[in-house]
């Protein structure tokens, strides 16, 4: 993996996380000033684009990263912070999908299960990519101060 697809994807992913949630927010838990508007703060409109135009180029980015770095490592064995990857994996899909299908959907009651799975993915794959990133930083850290991990010492075995 290069240092800009690790340095875009965490960038991508930060403004997709940080306006989704603040899309939520003014949506669903600010009361409109004007009984008569249909949005409930000025910047909606403008979260939601911005949520809804950088979303294809982190399914991009992550495309890039799946085949630089979570199929290696998938195919390696390698396990150290194993756990958040495929934790960030797996909720990328979930979150994908449904962000995907929410604009489509016509059916106010389905709307509402898939806006709900598509805010807890959401939130659950920004804690994973989140935890996936400081645990590698602190493997990473370890590594440098000469301490050897278990998998590099049965990898240079053999």
């Amino acid at each position: 993996m290069t240092g800009f697809q690790r340095w875009s994807t965490g960038v991508a992913s930060a403004v997709v996380s940080i306006s989704g949630i603040l899309y939520l927010w003014v949506k669903y838990f600010l009361t409109p000033m004007d009984p008569f508007s249909v949005i409930n703060h000025p910047l909606q409109p403008v979260l939601l684009q911005v949520h809804l135009l950088s979303g294809p180029p982190l399914v991009v980015l992550f495309g890039m990263l799946l085949q630089s770095h979570v199929l290696k490592k998938v195919w390696s064995g390698h396990r150290p912070n194993r756990r958040s990857g495929l934790v960030a994996l797996w909720m990328f899909g979930v979150m994908t999908m449904s962000g995907y299908v929410l604009q489509v959907l016509t059916i106010p009651a389905s709307i509402t299960v898939v806006v709900w799975l598509h805010v807890g993915s959401g939130i659950a794959f920004a804690l994973g990519y989140t935890a996936h990133l400081a645990i590698s930083l602190r493997l990473s850290a370890s590594s440098h101060d000469g301490v050897v991990k278990p998998n590099r010492l049965a990898s240079s075995a053999g």
